[in-house]
């Protein structure tokens, strides 16, 4: 009886083995690597949908055997198969160099303190920068989440997210005496310091000169680091993607839940900078990253 249970549970496990799938459909190619006698059927012949990512599908003898004798091959003595789409856990280190290059931070150190632990299809890593959150000024070293996608081949986004520490050598404006909104930048009024910190966005400028002439979208008092969301465009200069006073629409992403909304722009704003929006509806003043022509986007942690 014990040997008959062993059998049968080993017949069981050696039906249920799997080939793989790559695509999005389970074409003539994986059908034939899994049955020879099915190698003839034409390159346009398809079963249909392969299954999502870490999940299985089997066809069935029945199916098979309608397929072939629809391009006149042997039809008979037929198996089930199974089919699953190859999946395995993230790699850290992977993780790490992608977010390097995101950054283009030669100096960066980035920390990996936790992850998405299911498992993900084989494809390229991407992590952009619009999905780095910002950790508060008072907590410049905490973790802060990072999401990202494995782009795959048939060009689909599969979502990922790390959270992680990073920290890099940057050269921040830093203001020389009290800056009131509005009111041109002058030589004298803001310097240079390289620091250690979290790099929180593209920078206004390297040098001093790259300064003068802009203008802040709110007050800093002197001594304190001017952030990149604090700088408008050069007054000289057209307005950008966003102008002063313009209707935008707003997209928040948290998880896979998206919205949208009406706001009106307080400041003008290229794409990649953070300006300062007013909800149309509430009054309520928050600050987006400009994303397009008339678009703003808002991060998990800020809230309209």
């Amino acid at each position: 009886m014990i040997i008959a249970l062993f059998f049968t549970f080993a017949a069981i496990a050696a039906s249920a083995a799997c080939h793989p799938v790559e695509g999005e459909r389970i074409t003539s190619r994986d059908l034939a690597a899994a049955d020879s006698r099915l190698s003839s059927l034409p390159e346009t012949a398809e079963l249909g949908f392969a299954p999502v990512p870490g999940m299985r599908r089997m066809v069935h003898a029945i199916e098979l055997s309608r397929l072939a004798a629809r391009f006149g091959v042997p039809s008979d003595g037929f198996s089930d198969l199974c089919f699953e789409r190859p999946v395995h856990p993230l790699d850290p280190g992977e993780l790490v160099s992608a977010m390097q290059s995101a950054l283009g931070i030669a100096s960066a150190h980035i920390e990996t303190v936790d992850l998405m632990r299911y498992p993900v299809p084989a494809g390229t890593i991407e992590f952009p920068r619009t999905g780095l959150t910002t950790p508060p000024p008072a907590s410049p070293k905490i973790a802060v989440l990072w999401r990202g996608h494995i782009l795959t081949a048939s060009g689909r986004r599969f979502p990922i997210w790390a959270r992680v520490k990073i920290e890099a050598t940057v050269n921040r404006p830093v203001a020389v005496v009290d800056l009131r909104p509005g009111v041109e930048l002058k030589a004298g009024q803001v310097r240079i310091e390289a620091s250690t910190g979290f790099p929180d966005g593209p920078s206004a400028g390297n040098a001093v000169e790259d300064l003068i002439g802009r203008m802040l979208v709110r007050s800093v008092q002197a001594g304190a680091v001017i952030p990149p969301s604090a700088f408008a465009l050069r007054s000289k200069e057209a307005a950008g993607d966003v102008a002063r006073g313009d209707r935008v629409t707003v997209s928040v992403q948290e998880g896979g839940a998206h919205l949208q909304f009406e706001a009106r722009s307080e400041a003008p704003g290229k794409l990649g900078q953070t300006i300062p929006v007013r909800n149309i509806t509430s009054g309520k003043t928050f600050m987006a990253q400009v994303s397009g022509k008339g678009k703003v986007s808002v991060g998990d942690t800020l809230r309209p």
